[in-house]
C-alpha cells in the first residue's frame, strides 16, 4: 500500500498536467510510466538548491541545499509490486489442491526487503516536488536548480 501511496502523491504533484485516464490508473508501475510521458525524471531523485546570482543568467556560485526529493523507480516499483502480488490474493482452488499456499515467512522476508527503500523515500526532506519556472516568484534574481540523478535541468528565475 505504501508503494501505491507514493505513486499517487507524485500524481497529485503533477496536477493539471495529468489526464483523467492517467488519474484512473491504479497500478503504481503503470501510473509512473504514464507520468514519465509528462516528466521524464518523475522516477529519479532530484536535489534542489537555491542561490543568488552574481551575474544575471549565470548559476549562483554558492548554492544552499534545500534537500533531495527521493523517488521510487518504475523498475523497482514493477518488481516489488509483482513480487507482492502473490501475497495479496487468496489462493485459487488449484493452488489449495496442489498445496501451494502463502508462506508467511517468505511474505515477511519480502516485506522486510522492501521497507528500507520505502523508508529512504519517506525520510527525504522534500517530497513530490514539481517546480516550474512559472510557479516561482522573481525575487532577488534567484536560481533554483532541480538536479536529477545526473545533474538535470537548471531553472533561472527572473530579475
Amino acid at each position: 500500500m505504501a508503494i501505491e501511496c507514493l505513486a499517487y502523491e507524485l500524481l497529485q504533484a503533477l496536477g493539471d498536467e495529468v489526464s483523467t485516464q492517467v488519474m484512473e490508473t491504479w497500478q503504481p508501475s503503470k501510473l509512473i510510466k504514464e507520468l514519465k510521458q509528462i516528466d521524464e525524471s518523475v522516477d529519479r531523485d532530484r536535489s534542489i538548491g537555491i542561490g543568488k546570482e552574481e551575474v544575471s543568467g549565470q548559476p549562483a556560485k554558492e548554492m544552499q541545499d534545500l534537500g533531495t526529493d527521493v523517488r521510487l523507480s518504475v523498475r523497482w516499483i514493477s518488481k516489488q509490486w509483482n513480487a507482492l502480488g502473490q501475497f495479496l490474493h487468496a489462493p485459487t482452488i488449484k493452488q489449495n489442491r496442489d498445496g501451494r499456499l502463502i508462506d508467511p515467512t517468505k511474505m515477511r522476508q519480502k516485506i522486510m526487503e522492501i521497507i528500507p527503500e520505502i523508508d529512504r523515500v519517506l525520510d527525504a526532506r522534500l517530497f513530490a516536488t514539481n517546480i516550474k519556472e512559472t510557479d516561482l516568484l522573481p525575487f532577488e534574481s534567484a536560481v533554483v536548480s532541480s538536479l536529477c540523478s545526473v545533474f538535470g535541468p537548471l531553472l533561472t528565475v527572473g530579475d
